[in-house]
């Protein structure tokens, strides 16, 4: 019986008589009761937000409910409302609760019983109006007081729950105001685990696993609760974790000691009965992996809810995302340097054993500079944005891709098992540049790249010296040429402790006093006018004595010591070319100009105020460019240089027939002047491929009406061969070495130009007729390789001159054949020397035979007719390229 106390007796007045009304017409109101619970479904079938949750159940669960509804129906009308029937209907209230049934719908469902008992009521003709409206009156305190003890159960389970939810809502709360991660996983990851396992969340365990670098494994980072930190989880056919990470779904299961699953039956024999998988972190944020929970409620995740523990899932991505979003680039949305760097620690700091490599790289554009000042910092965006792209799709997604700032990109590659592996790499990075950019407006920009790496372990340092590594890599590949990669060695730490220390030191020889120039003059060989001088730049080191340039160029590469040298060096020229000009000495003057003092802001500024400053004639200043490598912005370059040649000043070209000053900047530069340098014009007399180049150069040169002044000419067969070919300006030993500033007044007193030269008879050959000299050049020089190899009994005799088609095959008979037969196979002088060409070979094989013999006396004297065959040759081709020698000029 209810007791008087209860609040259902007190507020409805529901007494003895209540329940003997209901117990007299009982029959009446159970009329139709499975029909009643029918329709008491379909009514909530009938509405979306019941229909999902109803129609989820299967078959059995739905009829099983429906038999529940009919028993409670009649158990209602006959009840006392005593504990057992008031524990019951609470019971009611929690399965709805747990199915998801709102409150609004379960008041609903007593409408429904008050509408079916009121159509049973009216309808009956047996009663009197009085007791119809006793029995009213009776059934609605009965279903309000139903009513009250379901929604009392749905309530209580409701808070019990909520107990637990707001338990792991408040672990979340916590982490977020606290703040106490540095943003690192498993720094967040623990924090995690400590504060989910306790008796409020009712959880026993709490773990984290990282996906590692292999890919087939999960290591156990952090564990709460229960043994586990340091285990392995291998990727296994339906393994829960493997399902969750590859899914990215949560995983719910139960546990059971005899799991064949490892792990899973460690942790059922801890206790636990279910556990759930949630998979955790993201590729681009360095930690991939999954949280496992246990619980020893067999039921635990599906009464609390599997969204308040994937809110653990989001917290990580979220604090993780806001702090990755502070830490990138925004133009590229690439990690920036710090981000970079925190992985690169924790890559470093990882306590995994390293089986392989981690790259560290660096990736420097060229020529951007060139893009960004040509077509405005836009452009240059555009760039950059679409380099992170073309990068982004040589790498794999669990790489880092960093933007470092300006146009350096950072990179670290793990897992590498190989040094070829990486150059493999770095060569497809080189190769995503190597197309051209489209820009807005139809524009096009071409840029390279240059990369360098160091490998760690192999390199065992830590992060910021890695980095520090891979950079000195990546400027050695640039100083090589651009367009390379390079690999960090010791000795480029060396090279770069020297860098800076020879900084030091010439920043000090500036202060001091230590450098001074030196002028090498430039003359016309055929009058022996002395046409100018070059200044050059010598540092008289405390310790290592006089340096040239050529020592100290590392030290000038940058651009405040390129600024400094060249203002020193101009005011220092122009101070004393300008005395040289008060006594009567009117020389212009060539001084060289890095490239990156070019390239400045500030040059042209710099230029006028040295000629303001000594009141110089802007005519005979040459400003002379070297260091062509460093010339990343053409555009840029040739402005300043048209300027200079507005303002008077002329402009030559330095080292051109090296990769370092291509015939392509005779297009691209405006110059007055190109210098042949003094490493092909040294070897012009003995290697034939150097002539074929200065006589390029200086063809070209004046096709496009430029001065040619040749280096490095050291004695007066060289200049006899450039007069040939058309140089008439030489600078080198052969003329005068550097001499110092104080005497060169009694050097131009004294000079006498070679007679040979200044008398020169002959006239310059004819560009078509370069072919004999090559050949002959080319010649002269097998007959002397072959001539000492016969006379030395321990050389060996080359391969051609054994062969019985040697004379086909040899630099000369190429001649015969080809270019010879093309145009002088008619010419009397063409047959004499392709017969003195077979009888040399003749001989020279007959030699060679001796030789192998052992017979060396018979095979010197036949060396001796080698050299009448070879030197008959020579004649007939000097005495030909006389004949064929006239007055010829350009025409451009």
């Amino acid at each position: 019986m209810i007791s008087d106390s209860d609040p259902i007796v007190r507020f409805l007045d529901i007494g003895d008589s209540a329940f003997a009304c209901l117990e007299s017409h009982r029959d009446l109101l159970l009329e139709d009761t499975e029909g009643f619970a029918r329709s008491f479904y379909d009514y909530l079938l009938s509405h979306p937000e019941t229909e999902s949750i109803l129609l989820g159940l299967p078959p059995d669960r739905l009829a099983a409910l429906l038999n529940k509804q009919a028993a409670h129906f009649e158990h209602l009308l006959c009840t006392r409302f005593d504990e057992a029937y008031q524990q019951e209907v609470a019971r009611i209230g929690r399965i709805h609760y747990r199915l998801g049934i709102a409150p609004t719908w379960i008041t609903g469902s007593y409408y429904l019983y008050w509408g079916h008992l009121s159509r049973r009521i009216d309808g009956s003709t047996a009663l009197a109006l009085a007791e119809r409206e006793r029995l009213h009156d009776t059934v609605a305190k009965v279903l309000y007081a139903d009513l009250c003890l379901q929604l009392q159960g749905y309530a209580s389970a409701q808070q019990e729950d909520d107990q637990t939810r707001a338990a792991v809502t408040h672990v979340l709360i916590k982490l977020l105001l606290e703040g106490r991660s540095d943003g690192n996983w498993s720094g967040l990851l623990q924090q995690m685990c400590e504060a989910l396992v306790s008796p409020q969340t009712q959880l026993l365990t709490a773990w984290s696993a990282k996906l590692r670098s292999d890919q087939h494994t999960l290591r156990v980072t952090c564990a709460m609760g229960s043994e586990g930190e340091g285990l392995d989880i291998p990727r296994a056919e339906g393994d829960p974790c493997w399902q969750a990470l590859s899914s990215r779904r949560p995983v719910v299961f139960q546990s059971s000691p005899d799991s064949p699953l490892h792990w899973v039956a460690l942790l059922a024999r801890q206790g636990v009965r279910e556990i759930a998988v949630f998979p955790f972190g993201d590729a681009q944020w360095g930690y991939t992996g999954v949280g496992v929970l246990g619980s020893a409620s067999p039921t635990y995740f599906e009464r609390v809810g599997l969204g308040y523990f994937e809110a653990f899932s989001s917290l990580g991505d979220l604090v993780l995302g806001m702090r990755d979003q502070s830490l990138r680039d925004a133009l590229t949305g690439l990690p920036n340097r710090t981000l970079f760097m925190d992985r690169l620690r924790h890559s470093v700091a990882g306590p995994e054993r390293r089986d392989a490599f981690l790259a560290v790289v660096m990736l420097d554009l060229d020529g951007f500079k060139a893009v960004n000042d040509r077509y405005g910092h836009s452009a240059g965006d555009a760039l950059l944005a679409q380099a992170a792209t073309r990068l982004s799709t040589v790498l794999r997604p669990q790489d880092t891709l960093a933007r470092l700032g300006g146009d350096e990109f950072g990179l670290l590659v793990d897992g590498l098992g190989s040094l070829f592996a990486m150059e493999t790499l770095c060569e497809r990075l080189l190769d995503a540049f190597r197309q051209p950019f489209g820009l807005d407006g139809g524009l096009v920009a071409n840029v390279s790249a240059s990369v360098g790496f160091t490998l760690y372990p192999l390199d065992e340092s830590d992060s910021e010296t890695l980095l520090r590594h891979a950079d000195l890599a990546m400027y050695r590949a640039k100083n090589l040429g651009r367009d390379r990669f390079s690999v960090y060695s010791v000795a480029m730490s060396q090279e770069f402790e020297r860098y800076h220390r020879l900084t030091r030191e010439l920043s000090q020889g500036l202060q001091q006093n230590e450098l001074y120039l030196v002028y090498q003059p430039q003359v016309d060989m055929t009058t022996g006018d002395i046409v100018g001088v070059e200044a050059l730049l010598r540092w008289c080191h405390p310790q290592r004595g006089v340096l040239s340039p050529d020592e100290f160029q590392m030290a000038i590469e940058t651009l405040p010591m390129s600024r400094h040298v060249g203002r020193f060096v101009l005011d220092q020229v122009l101070a004393q070319v300008s005395r040289w000009h008060a006594e009567g000495l009117r020389l212009r003057v060539a001084v060289n100009i890095g490239a990156m003092h070019l390239l400045s802001a500030e040059f042209l500024e710099d230029v006028k105020a040295a000629l303001e400053k000594h009141a110089f004639p802007a005519e005979f200043l040459e400003i002379e460019v070297t260091e062509t490598t460093a010339i990343e912005d053409m555009a840029r370059a040739r402005q300043q240089l048209s300027a200079c040649r507005e303002l008077g000043c002329t402009v030559a070209l330095d080292d051109f027939g090296t990769g370092r000053a291509p015939l392509s900047y005779l297009q691209g530069l405006p110059a007055n002047t190109v210098k042949i340098d003094r490493t092909f014009v040294q070897n012009i007399l003995e290697d034939p491929r150097d002539a074929a180049i200065v006589a390029g150069v200086i063809t070209s040169a004046r096709l496009l009406g430029l001065e040619v002044v040749a280096e490095g000419v050291e004695n007066v067969a060289h200049g006899c061969l450039l007069l040939q070919l058309g140089c008439r300006r030489a600078q080198g030993y052969a003329v005068a070495r550097p001499i110092a500033a104080e005497d060169m007044m009694a050097w131009v007193q004294g000079y006498e130009a070679d007679a040979e030269w200044k008398g020169w008879q002959y006239q310059n050959w004819r560009p078509e007729d370069y072919g004999l000299l090559i050949t002959t050049l080319g010649y002269a020089q097998l007959v002397r390789e072959t001539r000492a190899a016969l006379a030395n009994p321990a050389a060996t005799v080359s391969m051609p001159l054994l062969e019985a088609s040697a004379e086909k095959n040899c630099v000369l008979g190429n001649w015969l054949q080809g270019e010879g037969a093309d145009r002088y196979s008619g010419h009397v002088r063409y047959g004499v020397i392709q017969s003195l060409h077979h009888q040399l070979h003749e001989v020279a094989r007959e030699a060679t035979r001796l030789k192998g013999q052992g017979d060396q006396d018979e095979a010197n004297a036949h060396i001796l007719e080698i050299n009448i065959l070879a030197e008959a040759i020579q004649s007939e081709f000097r005495e030909w390229m006389e004949e064929r020698s006239r007055p010829w000029k350009f025409e451009p």
